[in-house]
């Protein structure tokens, strides 16, 4: 008798955990060679992509319901009125979620969400759509297109071209091999390790790159843009909000309206033009560069060691070290430092 009470209970526990630790509700897989495309259309939900070894492509399906992962299949979903359609032709998967147009009048306990972790080959191309939800994709060797309105993207370890329009949620990328370009607004974007171009236009947004190998352009209504580690050209512009640059190796043009410009410059391969509306400019410039000023500004801070040229406190024009990169600097209601190191 203790024994089958034993028994009773050890299968309770185990049937207890198994729901407690269920990681999907039901799962598909689709064999495919290599390069292959998958695109996923879906109005709210999750996306979770993830590299695989194989030549197949397998989509784990997490329905939620009160925030918990249920137990459902695919007529379990249409009969919530749900349209879930899932076509392969030759090496495309091609991925479908609508849901009826009323069906988010329903009380939130009632609703079923559907999102997808997607294990595929790394030569895969992605175009993932959700309009209410988090993307992530990680270890792929292609192009990756993400598209959502209301969540957060992540994208580490890709080689290849990336291209990303979001809205009100974070942008973070890490270690992409490949050009980068975001349209975003209500984002803060954090960018590292990238190797290409990398262009970022957008509204409210606060920006940080670091560890950047390329073309930079990056433009924000109203936020804060920050260089870290920059080999190459940059373009940063911002209305209200403040630029700063470290260890910048290349060029760079900035603009604010309303904030400081500050950074130190490393090499200059092509003439800098900077200019703040209403703040300062305040940069540090390596002392063996040959250089052509042309500063304006309220008030001027500029060493004159190795300079030849006209200066006051408003207005520096003349050669350093013989001159060389032209340095243009315009403050209209600002202070001007430079400093030699």
């Amino acid at each position: 008798m203790k024994k089958t009470i034993s028994i009773l209970l050890f299968t309770i526990i185990i049937t207890v955990c198994s729901a407690q630790s269920q990681e999907y509700s039901f799962s598909e897989k689709y064999d495919v060679e290599v390069p292959a495309k998958l695109t996923v259309s879906s109005y709210i939900g999750t996306i979770d992509i993830i590299s695989s070894d194989v030549n197949e492509i397998e989509l784990m399906y997490l329905i939620t319901k009160n925030n918990r992962i249920i137990s459902y299949n695919k007529d379990d979903i249409q009969n919530e009125g749900i349209s879930l359609k899932v076509q392969q032709d030759k090496n495309n998967l091609d991925i479908s979620v609508k849901y009826p147009g009323d069906y988010f009048e329903l009380d939130f306990s009632n609703r079923i969400y559907i999102n997808f972790e997607i294990h595929l080959p790394k030569e895969t191309d992605c175009d993932l759509i959700t309009h209410d939800g988090n993307i992530s994709i990680k270890g792929l060797k292609s192009d990756q297109k993400c598209t959502t309105a209301d969540g957060n993207i992540t994208i580490s370890d890709v080689n290849g071209k990336t291209t990303i329009k979001a809205s009100d949620g974070n942008i973070t990328l890490s270690k992409i091999n490949g050009s980068v370009s975001v349209n975003a607004s209500d984002a803060i974007i954090h960018a590292e390790e990238i190797k290409g171009s990398v262009y970022i236009d957008g509204s409210d947004e606060n920006m940080f790159l670091n560890n950047i190998n390329g073309q930079v352009h990056c433009i924000s209504s109203e936020g804060n843009i920050e260089l870290k580690n920059v080999n190459g050209e940059v373009t940063a512009q911002t209305s209200e909000g403040n630029i700063i640059f470290t260890n910048l190796s290349g060029s760079i043009e900035a603009y604010t309206m309303a904030g400081d410009v500050q950074g130190n410059i490393q090499e200059l391969k092509k003439p800098i033009t900077i200019e703040a509306g209403r703040g300062d400019i305040d940069i540090s410039i390596n002392k063996r560069l040959g250089l052509d000023l042309n500063i304006r500004g309220i008030r001027n801070n500029t060493p004159l060691k190795n300079f030849r040229g006209s200066s006051n406190k408003y207005f520096m024009k003349g050669k350093v070290n013989g001159g060389g990169m032209a340095v243009n600097l315009l403050s209209i209601d600002g202070k001007i430092n430079i400093a030699y190191e």
